[in-house]
């Protein structure tokens, strides 16, 4: 499951960073199926950023802090979901006196340089350790609809006899 997670960081940060914004409250969440009769289990844990980030790494670490907060042994995890709020734009971010400072810029210049490479080669030419070398788990799609409106390979055929 920390792959799960570091993947979903990894395109939430992402994300993040496309629309210029940095997440100042970050939220891990865990389940088993709601199907099973017994055996059943939820967890949610979250943690305020002092300062907002839209770090991958730093968003990584946060996101297995937390699902090892929100870890029970002895369930069989079906789904798992991190969630961004507190939204604020990377620009407008107030300082704090106290706190450290709000923008590190050689993490800025290597987060670009990741997307940068992404972008051009493919999702996760270069990506963290945590997400692993292969997924050994997928999106199961056994139930999508067609998409007739988008996609011409999945248009119904009408034959004439």
């Amino acid at each position: 499951m920390t792959c799960q997670f570091a993947t979903y960081t990894t395109r939430c940060a992402e994300k993040l960073r496309q629309d210029n914004l940095l997440t100042g409250c970050f939220t891990v969440i865990m389940r088993t199926s709601y199907y099973q009769k017994e055996n059943q289990y939820s967890a949610a844990r979250t943690v305020q950023l002092d300062p907002p980030t839209h770090d991958t790494g730093r968003l990584i670490q946060i996101a297995m802090q937390l699902a090892e907060m929100a870890y029970e042994p002895g369930y069989d995890y079906l789904k798992a979901k991190v969630i961004a709020t507190e939204l604020v734009q990377a620009d407008e971010v107030q300082g704090s006196l106290l706190g450290g400072p709000v923008h590190d810029e050689k993490r800025a210049r290597l987060m670009a340089t990741l997307d940068q490479i992404n972008s051009k080669l493919s999702a996760d030419a270069v990506k963290y350790g945590a997400m692993g070398l292969a997924p050994t788990w997928g999106m199961r799609s056994e139930h999508f609809s067609q998409r007739y409106t988008t996609h011409w390979d999945e248009l119904p055929l009408v034959t004439i006899e």
